[in-house]
């Protein structure tokens, strides 16, 4: 592809060289018109024929016929009974009308209030894509999105760059497809090439790598055979051999299993897989089912009771702002009145004498407390009915 790349940029400059000289010309003369050098005698003269308006726009006197389609086209020019039953037209007028067809936002590319005309590599002299219409030789135009999507799709029954040059499917038939459907092309083509998720991602202005999902298109046996060649070349001979003498736990014994803790709180435990992703509660581990708490860590028991004269506190003030119709103070008093519900489940738990310490007591999202001995891990959970918030 970086060759195919390479000789299209390299078109590109060269097949713009004429606009960008137009553009620079129009931004330093901004209120002339225009002439090539075979048409630069006609400069100052006072009344124009059809020929020369021809020659002027298209750099063909003989084109004079459509000259006059085009004067007549435009209420900027006015005839002037020249000998016989000839017609003219001013100069001046000729001046103004062709001035009319710059971009609005002239010296700037449209949508790029920082990049000039001049500079830019979408400019091309006016008509310059289009099959049925004379290119002009004093005006330029910016590169739309019409020119790229007709000669390829074959809008309003236009005839596609691939009829043009008789290239077709395998099978013979027309070559259809829409433009967005060169940016599939562009990320499955990232994709067998090799670049991570990151990189297609970036290089295709996305925000989340996840978006890229859309635009895979590679087979199986495409995602395949990377595997398969690393495979060959020998990418698994650092494995460690199977050991078929480990052993295997039950599914149906599982749920004895008390969980590993990994990571430690203010007010417990969190058994969150942090090597899967983040952490999804922001750190309010006590609206999460993921944290822990142990009876008889006597630290961890003192932070959950300053946390409930905080909350205490809090939603007090939330409470009095909800009074005082402030906006999203509702909000806040349902979050603290549900924290402090779960704080005094905990705390109602851990100060029962019929709780043995060591034990592990875990809330779920209904305050329903799972609590496990640590001694006993074969020991199945015992479930205790929901407690209401102490008052």
């Amino acid at each position: 592809m970086v060759p195919v790349a390479e000789k299209a940029m390299s078109n590109l400059l060269r097949a713009t060289v004429q606009a960008n000289e137009l553009a620079e010309w129009y931004a330093a003369n901004p209120n002339q018109i225009f002439l090539h050098p075979e048409a630069q005698y006609l400069r100052g003269k006072e009344l124009l024929s059809s020929a020369d308006i021809a020659l002027i726009l298209w750099g063909d006197a003989d084109a004079a016929p459509s000259a006059v389609q085009w004067a007549n086209a435009r209420k900027e020019l006015t005839k002037v009974p020249l000998q016989g039953r000839r017609v003219g037209y001013r100069f001046t007028d000729m001046e103004t009308a062709v001035l009319s067809l710059l971009p609005e936002t002239f010296p700037y590319v449209p949508g790029a209030p920082d990049l000039m005309c001049k500079d830019a590599l979408g400019v091309i002299p006016l008509n310059a894509m289009a099959s049925e219409r004379a290119t002009y030789k004093c005006m330029f135009s910016c590169i739309g999105y019409t020119n790229i999507s007709m000669p390829l799709t074959g809008s309003n029954g236009q005839q596609t760059i691939f009829d043009k040059f008789h290239y077709t499917e395998d099978d013979g038939t027309p070559i259809t497809f829409r433009t967005h459907s060169l940016r599939h092309y562009l990320n499955t083509l990232a994709q067998m090439g090799g670049m991570t998720s990151a990189e297609i991602a970036l290089f295709s202005g996305r925000k989340d790598v996840s978006q890229n999902r859309a635009y895979d298109h590679m087979t199986s046996n495409e995602v395949q055979e990377p595997i398969s060649q690393a495979l060959k070349s020998g990418m698994n001979a650092q494995l460690s051999p199977y050991q078929s003498s480990r052993p295997v736990n039950l599914r149906s014994k599982f749920s004895l299993v008390s969980s590993a803790a990994g990571h430690t709180t203010e007010f417990g435990w969190c058994t969150h897989d942090f090597a899967g992703e983040p952490c999804q509660m922001h750190r309010d581990c006590i609206n999460c089912e993921e944290q822990v708490c142990v009876k008889g860590e006597g630290e961890k028991e003192k932070n959950l009771r300053n946390l409930k004269a905080e909350t205490e506190h809090l939603l007090a003030n939330a409470k009095s702002a909800m009074n005082e119709k402030e906006y999203g103070a509702d909000a806040w008093v349902k979050h603290q009145t549900m924290t402090l519900e779960r704080i005094n489940s905990l705390l109602a738990i851990l100060e029962d004498p019929n709780v043995p310490t060591g034990a592990q007591v875990r809330l779920d999202i209904q305050n329903a407390p799972l609590i496990a001995n640590s001694v006993e891990p074969a020991r199945k959970p015992l479930q205790f009915k929901r407690r209401r918030a102490l008052k």
